[in-house]
C-alpha cells in the first residue's frame, strides 16, 4: 500500500507551492514554516506577494517588512515593498526603498521606472524625468518607461517631446487603449484635435468599460464644440465610475458652456463632496465654480476665483520674494508688487487696480506682459517691469486678478475702478496714426477686430470670419486693428481696397491705442483689442459668442468693467448673422 504521506510537500517545496499550487493552499504552508528554517525569510517575501494579489496590501506589507530584516539586500523584495507602500500613499517611503536599489547598483529599468512615477507623486517632476530617461537607458524597449515620461512631459506642458513617447508607447502596444487615450490628450493640446478624437475612439473600441478613456474622448469633443456628445461621454464615464471626479469637473463646465447654470453649479457641489481637502481636483472645482458664480452676477464668486492660485505654480514662486497682500494689510508707504498672471486682455482689464492702491498710499511696482509696457505708463506706478525681468524688493505682491477679492470691491455690486477710462495712448502715437489714416469722411470710421490670439482655447467660437463684418462699411469707413489676420481673412481684407488696414507695431500696444484714439467706434470679438478701448473709454461694441466669458456675465448689454462698452451676444450658437444685423440697426439709429 502506499503511503498517503511520501509525497506529501515539505518546507522546501514551499516556494514552489506558492508559485504553482492554490493560493490559500501555499499560504498555509508557508505559514507553517518555522522561524528557525532556511526558507523561513523567502516564505514571508512569498506570503507577502499572495496577500497582494489578494488584495490585502495591510498585510503583505507587514509580511515584507518582516523579510527585510533578513533580506536587507533584496532587490525583488525592496521593489515589492515600495509598490505596497505606493499603494497605500506612502510615496516618500517607497522611494527611500527605490534608492536603496539604485545604491546596490541593482537597478532595473523597471525599477527606475517605478522611482520616476513616485518622485512624480511627491511632485518632483524635474527628477522623475530623469529617471524616467535612467529607465529607458538601461531598456530602450520598456513600455511602462516611455508611457509614463510622455504621460509627465504632458503635464509639464513639454506637448511636442510627450508626442514623440506616447507615439513609440503606442507603437510598442497599439492595443493599449491607455496609451492611445494618453496621445489622444496630448494631440487635443497640440490643436490637433481631430487627430486626438480619432485616437480617442480607437482607445474607447478598446476599452469601451473604461471611465478614464470615456472623460478623455469627451475633452475632445468639447474642443470641436460638440458639447452635447462631450456631454453624453461625461455621462458614460460616470455611469461606469460615479466617483470619477475629473468627469464630473468637466460635466460641469460643459453644462455652464451650454448656459445651464443651476445644473452646473449642482454639479461642481457633488465634486466638493467627495474631493479630499487640498487637493489639486478640489481646487479645480473651487476655481470652475467661483467663475459660474461670477457669471451669474455673484460676488461671492470671487473667493472661488482665488483657487486658481494653487494651479499655478509661479505663484509660490511670488510667494517666496515677499508676502501676499490679502487686502486687510495697510500699504501706505509700503512697496507692493501688482503682477500680470495670464493673457494681455486680462492685463488690459485688471492693471487699473493700480490706481487703487496708489490712492491707498502705496509705491506700486508694476509687471506686465512687453508689448504692455509702453501702455502701463500712463498708471499711476512709480515703475513698470517687463514680465520675467529682475524686481526690486517689494513689501507685498498680489496678481492683478485677486485684486476684486482682496478689495471686496466685486461687480456687479457697483462699478469697477475706472471704469470711465484709465489707459491712453502718448500724443506722438496719436498724432501719427492722425497723419497716416485717409481723410476723415462724413460717415463714422470704425476700427474692427474680428478674432483673436489662435492659440486661445476659445478663439474659433469667440472669432467671426471677416467677411461677416463686411456689411458694416455700407454705413462706415472700417479700419482694421488687429496686428495679424488669419490667411482666409488677410485675403477678405486685401480683396476689399476700401477696408483700412493700417502696419500696425506688434511688440506695442501704444501703437493700436494710438489708433484706436482716432476712430469713433470700435466693434471688436472678446479679445485685447475690447478691452483696450473699453479702459481708454473709447465707445466699444463687443460682439459675443452665445455662451461669453464670466467676465461679461449673462443677458446684459453692459458691463460694469467698460463704460463705454456695449454688448451684442448670439441669440444661439454660431449665430454672428444676428449680431452683425443688431450691430447694424444700432448703426442705423
Amino acid at each position: 500500500m502506499n503511503d498517503p504521506g511520501a509525497h506529501a510537500a515539505t518546507p522546501d517545496h514551499a516556494p514552489a507551492v506558492a508559485l504553482f499550487g492554490a493560493p490559500a493552499d501555499a499560504l498555509l504552508l508557508l505559514a507553517s514554516i518555522p522561524a528557525d528554517h532556511k526558507n523561513y525569510p523567502q516564505a514571508l517575501h512569498l506570503r507577502g506577494i499572495l496577500h497582494v494579489a489578494q488584495g490585502d496590501t495591510a498585510q503583505a506589507i507587514d509580511l515584507f517588512e518582516q523579510a527585510l530584516r533578513w533580506l536587507p539586500e533584496h532587490d525583488e523584495l525592496l521593489s515589492n515593498l515600495s509598490r505596497a507602500y505606493a499603494a497605500t500613499a506612502r510615496f516618500a517611503d517607497a522611494l527611500r526603498l527605490l534608492d536603496q536599489v539604485v545604491d546596490l547598483g541593482k537597478a532595473s529599468a523597471a525599477t527606475c521606472s517605478d522611482r520616476a512615477a513616485l518622485l512624480e507623486k511627491l511632485g518632483k517632476d524635474a527628477a522623475a524625468l530623469d529617471s524616467y530617461r535612467a529607465a529607458l537607458d538601461l531598456d530602450p524597449s520598456y513600455f511602462p518607461a516611455w508611457a509614463g515620461k510622455g504621460n509627465l512631459l504632458h503635464k509639464m506642458e513639454n506637448y511636442g517631446e510627450a508626442l514623440s513617447c506616447q507615439d513609440r508607447a503606442v507603437s510598442m502596444h497599439p492595443e493599449n487603449a491607455l496609451a492611445r487615450s494618453s496621445r489622444a490628450s496630448t494631440l487635443d493640446k497640440l490643436g490637433r484635435m481631430r487627430e486626438g478624437l480619432a485616437e480617442h475612439e480607437r482607445a474607447q473600441a478598446l476599452r469601451p468599460d473604461n471611465a478614464t478613456i470615456w472623460c478623455g474622448h469627451g475633452v475632445s469633443l468639447v474642443l470641436l464644440y460638440r458639447l452635447e456628445d462631450g456631454l453624453h461621454c461625461f455621462d458614460r464615464a460616470l455611469a461606469l465610475d460615479p466617483s470619477h471626479l475629473q468627469a464630473m469637473i468637466n460635466r460641469a463646465s460643459v453644462l455652464a458652456e451650454l448656459q445651464r447654470h443651476g445644473e452646473s453649479l449642482e454639479q461642481f457641489a457633488a465634486v466638493l463632496r467627495l474631493a479630499p481637502i487640498g487637493s489639486r481636483v478640489r481646487a479645480q472645482a473651487l476655481h470652475f465654480m467661483g467663475m459660474v458664480m461670477l457669471a451669474l452676477g455673484n460676488p461671492a464668486g470671487w473667493a472661488g476665483h482665488e483657487y486658481r492660485l494653487q494651479l499655478n505654480s509661479e505663484t509660490a514662486v511670488r510667494d517666496a520674494m515677499a508676502a501676499r497682500w490679502s487686502g486687510a494689510e495697510a500699504v501706505a508707504g509700503k512697496r507692493i508688487l501688482l503682477w500680470s498672471e495670464q493673457g494681455y486682455g486680462d492685463t488690459i482689464q485688471f492693471c487699473r487696480y493700480s490706481t487703487v492702491l496708489a490712492a491707498l498710499g502705496a509705491t506700486v511696482l508694476l509687471e506686465a506682459p512687453a508689448p504692455l509696457l509702453g501702455l502701463c505708463a500712463s498708471l499711476p506706478a512709480s515703475a513698470v517691469f517687463a514680465k520675467g525681468g529682475d524686481l526690486p524688493k517689494h513689501d507685498f505682491h498680489i496678481p492683478m486678478m485677486s485684486m476684486p477679492f482682496a478689495l471686496q470691491n466685486q461687480p456687479p455690486s457697483g462699478s469697477a475702478p475706472c471704469a470711465g477710462g484709465y489707459l491712453r495712448s502718448d500724443t506722438q502715437r496719436i498724432e501719427k496714426w492722425k497723419h497716416a489714416l485717409p481723410p476723415a469722411e462724413k460717415r463714422p470710421r470704425i476700427g474692427i477686430a474680428c478674432s483673436g490670439a489662435p492659440r486661445h482655447k476659445r478663439n474659433a467660437q469667440r472669432s467671426i470670419p471677416l467677411e461677416k463684418m463686411l456689411p458694416l462699411a455700407r454705413l462706415a469707413q472700417l479700419v482694421i486693428l488687429q496686428t495679424e489676420l488669419t490667411p482666409h481673412d488677410a485675403a477678405i481684407a486685401a480683396a476689399m481696397p476700401a477696408i483700412i488696414q493700417p502696419s500696425l507695431d506688434s511688440g506695442d500696444f501704444s501703437d493700436v491705442a494710438g489708433l484706436i484714439a482716432n476712430v469713433d467706434l470700435v466693434v471688436a470679438v472678446d479679445t485685447s483689442i475690447a478691452h483696450l478701448a473699453g479702459a481708454m473709454g473709447v465707445p466699444v461694441w463687443i460682439v459675443l459668442p452665445w455662451n461669453a466669458e464670466w467676465r461679461w456675465m449673462t443677458r446684459r448689454a453692459d458691463t460694469p468693467w467698460y463704460g463705454s462698452a456695449t454688448l451684442f451676444r448670439q441669440p444661439a450658437p454660431g449665430d454672428w448673422d444676428s449680431v452683425i444685423a443688431d450691430v447694424l440697426r444700432a448703426l442705423g439709429t
